[in-house]
């Protein structure tokens, strides 16, 4: 089996507590037939996994994303959407391995003072 060159990257967020969202993350993954690699926190209410799915399963892993309760973006649904179009449209690309970094972010954990200090809070 072969890997994808580049990583389908997805920005998701909930309103659910880290202790709660993260176990229904890990399930999703796992219940598609993905694991994930790793996991690194990007800052204090946000964390980035490394995800590795057969793109066969990922139509799965786009459900069971859904079904945990975290909100994707828009570019993460579209990027999803795409992927699913490809591996259908594409049979030689279902054996093939496809990465997944998913930056959550927990909007429960966010304080003004970190939404003061973002970049993009100033624009």
């Amino acid at each position: 089996m072969s890997q994808s060159p580049n990583p389908l990257v997805l920005q998701a967020f909930t309103y659910d507590d880290r202790s709660v969202a993260l176990p229904a993350v890990r399930s999703a993954v796992t219940s598609s037939g993905g694991w994930i690699l790793g996991k690194k926190s990007v800052s204090g209410s946000a964390l980035e996994l490394q995800i590795e799915v057969q793109h066969r399963s990922m139509l799965n892993l786009y459900a069971a994303l859904v079904g945990s309760g975290i909100e994707l973006t828009r570019a993460a649904h579209l990027a999803l959407c795409e992927s699913c179009t490809c591996t259908q449209q594409m049979p030689q690309r279902r054996k093939e391995i496809a990465t997944v970094q998913l930056a959550l972010a927990f909007i429960s954990e966010l304080n003004l003072a970190s939404l003061m200090q973002s970049p993009t809070a100033m624009a």
